[in-house]
């Protein structure tokens, strides 16, 4: 541990951070604040938690799979890092506390103290400072990980044109887990195009019998339990394809990777709920601020079609030669920006930042849905209305763009345009549990009650999680007049109310102090 000089020292807690992807966050927030403080080292210690060296709140993962976590992301990621990183990890905590009052100066993160550990490594830190218009620092695979696994693939074929797929299979959260129905439909289409789907598992199942509706296609267990060989074969492969998750980080934070990622937000869970992308600088149909032409968010579920779809779109773009494949696409950063603009209540400077977009790329449907949505906001609802109709003639397999226009049908007592709207939504993904709800109270004011509680039993069957759904459908029971039903409901929307709340005080004590104020 350096005591004063050129270095920062960084510490990374065990006592309130999580051994997760997000400490790959913690290392590029480490590398910016090194940048800023114009120093030349970078110091990395990890210290360890009094729960048998971890966070006493964290029970995802027990005591030797933390263990095994920490030696398998946390030590190869700092190989990964695009500048040297020193790196040392205590046996125990009293070792730092002999050690730290010899530090002055050159700390991360700001006012760290072991007797006051601080765990505030989120992305939205990383979108701030991409933001404000910092380089953000990149992963590389190192050469040998990339050897190896170029022979790896060399041993598949020397004609072939592999493609990722990373599918998450947790016991931890399983809502957020990938369709495997519809992957192993996708990777077959995508293997009659012509390309070689890889299957990436999670690492608990790596070395489990594989799901028979993949056992056809080549998987690279080697790559799910070594940091450097998923990054390497990412880098390597036509293209990546996976849901939100840990694994992704290397993707976002690959100049190289190219991707594409589904099913963003996942209903009741915190760490992939809207308001957490939104903490990232993420609004709905936007892709990060960092990302090049070939990397790519696709916010819809991940169903075959959608991601055969998407993945034909990207194969288009990569096989254009008049796009530089590299390059940050500064357009739909500024769309991104606008984006940041809007959900943080700044209407004149996301409405002037949209249209200056607009100018140049008149056909983007993101672009004219935003418009739309600052004149709901403004109540403009004509305006609205037009807008989001233009967005819709552009690209009409956005559920979002319906959800949005159903909204405003609703908000000017268009019941019958809003059923038309919503009834578009589940078109698109029948497994919208509020889009069922609204067509649920919708066909109710139209007195069609038979109707209306089967659509909330959909809404019911889809949202079984969500308070909101619950409410709903006990609002819609008792007006049905079956109150002894209704009551169950709203006491098991109490419920789930509860449980989210102790999930929030959870993230509320992590809470990115530093980003806020970056923000701001």
């Amino acid at each position: 541990m350096q005591t004063m000089g050129q270095t920062l020292n960084a510490f990374y807690d065990l006592e309130v951070c999580p051994i997760t992807f997000d400490f790959v966050n913690f290392l590029i927030l480490a590398e910016l604040e090194k940048r800023r403080r114009k120093l030349k080292d970078l110091h990395i210690t990890i210290v360890p938690g009094s729960n048998e060296g971890f966070r006493d709140d964290d029970a995802a993962f027990n005591t030797s799979n933390k263990i095994w976590r920490l030696e398998q992301i946390a030590v190869p990621a700092c190989w990964l890092m695009p500048n040297q990183v020193r790196l040392t990890i205590c046996r125990q905590r009293s070792d730092l506390n002999e050690q730290f009052d010899l530090l002055s100066e050159n700390i991360f993160p700001p006012e760290y103290h072991p007797k006051s550990p601080r765990g505030d490594f989120l992305w939205a830190g990383i979108a701030a400072a991409a933001a404000t218009g910092e380089e953000i620092p990149r992963l590389r695979a190192t050469a040998q990980g990339k050897s190896y696994m170029a022979q790896w693939l060399s041993s598949l074929g020397t004609e072939i044109r592999p493609v990722t797929i990373t599918l998450r299979e947790s016991s931890h959260k399983p809502e957020r887990n990938s369709n495997i129905v519809e992957w192993a439909k996708a990777a077959k289409k995508i293997s009659s195009l012509g390309f070689h789907p890889i299957i990436l598992r999670d690492t608990e199942n790596s070395f489990n019998i594989i799901n028979p509706l993949l056992k056809d296609f080549s998987h690279c267990p080697q790559a799910e339990v070594n940091l450097d060989l998923r990054l390497a074969l990412y880098e390597l492969c036509q293209t990546n394809l996976l849901v939100l998750n840990g694994p992704g980080v290397l993707c976002w934070l690959s100049e190289i990777a190219s991707y594409i990622m589904f099913r963003m937000i996942t209903s009741n869970v915190e760490n992939s709920s809207l308001a957490m992308l939104a903490s990232m600088g993420l609004t709905p149909n936007s892709d990060l601020s960092i990302a090049s032409p070939t990397q790519r968010l696709v916010w819809e579920t991940d169903k075959s079609e959608t991601i055969v779809r998407e993945f034909q779109k990207l194969t288009d773009v990569m096989n254009d030669d008049n796009v530089q494949l590299t390059q940050p696409r500064t357009e739909r950063s500024s769309l991104t920006l606008a984006q940041q603009f809007f959900l943080t209540g700044r209407f004149e400077e996301a409405t002037s930042v949209v249209k200056k977009y607009l100018q140049s790329y008149p056909e983007n449907p993101d672009a004219w849905q935003l418009i739309g949505l600052i004149a709901f906001k403004a109540e403009q609802f004509d305006v609205a209305e037009k807008m989001m109709q233009r967005a819709i003639n552009l690209d009409g397999t956005k559920s979002s763009f319906f959800v949005n226009l159903g909204t405003l049908y609703r908000r000017t007592s268009r019941h019958a345009e809003a059923l038309q709207a919503f009834t578009k939504v589940i078109l698109i993904d029948d497994k919208d549990a509020d889009a069922h709800a609204q067509i649920a109270e919708l066909l109710l004011l139209k007195g069609e009650e038979s109707q209306a509680k089967g659509a909330m039993g959909r809404a019911v069957e889809f949202g079984q999680h969500s308070p909101e759904i619950c409410e709903k459908a006990a609002k819609v029971l008792t007006d049905l007049g079956d109150y002894k039903e209704a009551v169950g409901f709203y006491k098991r929307a109490i419920g789930l109310r509860e449980e989210l709340e102790k999930e929030r005080q959870i993230q509320k004590a992590k809470a990115p102090e530093l980003v806020i104020q970056s923000i701001k």
